[in-house]
């Protein structure tokens, strides 16, 4: 008898935050599922090889594709990971259960405009709306309007295995602050630079070493600035990474400095290699990042003062690192975030049954 298909449908073609979540909701529940990862093909089809996920393509996240590939997997749920993808999947189908599962707030979502419209007449499609802070519903304008349909689920953290995919390699080069993330005008990679421009700039901190990972539209724009600032011997750029925990292991300190974050990810993978974390009070990372593990900053030089004193003051960074891995125990909830999943979808099949 064949296991119910599950569908995880994203827009992006690359490996970030939400596809790192659809990937590990996929893992969790395959031995449930017949789970299948549909996107537009792109460099995020060598991250699934290498995890051995079923990969459907898609052309583009239209309505036409989007109809062509339930025709072919025939799902009992489609769960779309961002605004999109289950924008377009209530527009395809009005049999299939659908699960909006929305990893960031965009800031449209403060103002009255197409896109909130847009969304909030698609909920009436969507039998559940999963988000991963409390800020999504709290900001969102019609977030009062769909509050019985929203489950707050956070993301799925599993300490061990950042900890063990952090060892299986290791890297010679030493890094003093390290960024993760897209090149985006939302990740914000030119605050980065400007900030790393400034420490610099004080004495024993001439010869920083930063490294920075990513890909994204902004990269050009910031291999061009961190030419112009003479930082050539301080930032390194290394592009994508299927495993960045390697890197991150290996640096002092994680430097965020998003406009606007849903989870923030990454500043859990940070907390768990000891590593503390420097960010900005946006999304979830006001819930993760405290005074004892990190600092939340609200300008540039907030942000310098603290970057400064935990790279100048090593018993500082030290007992901020051992806080650290604390706090990434407290969040460790993959088994009970997969089990929530697995109930979810159990739930939705028995009431379409």
């Amino acid at each position: 008898m064949r296991k119910p298909c599950i569908v995880h449908l994203l827009n992006s073609n690359k490996f970030a935050g939400a596809e790192n979540v659809a990937c590990q909701i996929i893992e969790g529940t395959k031995d449930s599922y017949d789970c299948f990862y549909v996107s537009p093909a792109g460099t995020i089809k060598k991250t699934l090889d290498n995890k051995k996920i079923n990969f459907y393509p898609i052309k583009s996240m239209n309505i036409f594709e989007i109809k062509k590939m339930i025709k072919v997997l025939k799902p009992t749920i489609i769960h779309a990971h961002d605004f999109r993808a289950s924008i377009i999947s209530a527009l395809s189908t009005s049999k299939i259960p659908i699960i909006s599962h929305l990893h960031n707030n965009s800031p449209w979502l403060k103002n009255y405009g197409i896109y909130s419209w847009v969304y909030l007449i698609s909920t009436i499609k969507y039998k559940k709306i999963l988000t991963v802070s409390n800020s999504i519903k709290q900001e969102y304008v019609f977030g009062r309007w769909i509050k019985s349909k929203i489950l707050m689920i956070g993301n799925p953290i599993n300490i061990k295995y950042i900890q063990e995919k952090a060892n299986q390699s290791n890297i010679k080069k030493a890094y003093d602050i390290i960024f993760i993330g897209r090149f985006m005008p939302e990740k914000d990679p030119i605050k980065f630079i400007e900030i790393i421009s400034e420490l610099v700039k004080t004495k024993q901190l001439k010869n920083l070493n930063c490294v920075m990972i990513g890909e994204g539209k902004l990269k050009k724009d910031c291999k061009q600035l961190i030419y112009n600032l003479n930082l050539k011997n301080n930032i390194d750029m290394v592009g994508f990474l299927d495993n960045p925990y390697i890197y991150l292991k290996n640096s002092k300190l994680l430097c965020m400095t998003s406009k606007w974050e849903g989870f923030g990810l990454v500043a859990i993978e940070a907390l768990a290699l000891g590593v503390p974390v420097v960010a900005k009070p946006v999304g979830g990372l006001i819930n993760i990042v405290d005074s004892k593990c990190g600092k939340l900053c609200n300008s540039n030089k907030d942000y310098i003062i603290e970057l400064k004193k935990l790279l100048l003051n090593d018993n500082y960074r030290i007992n901020k690192g051992k806080e650290a891995i604390i706090k990434s125990k407290e969040l460790n909830n993959y088994n009970s975030y997969i089990k929530i999943i697995k109930q979810l979808y159990k739930k939705l099949i028995i009431r379409e049954e």
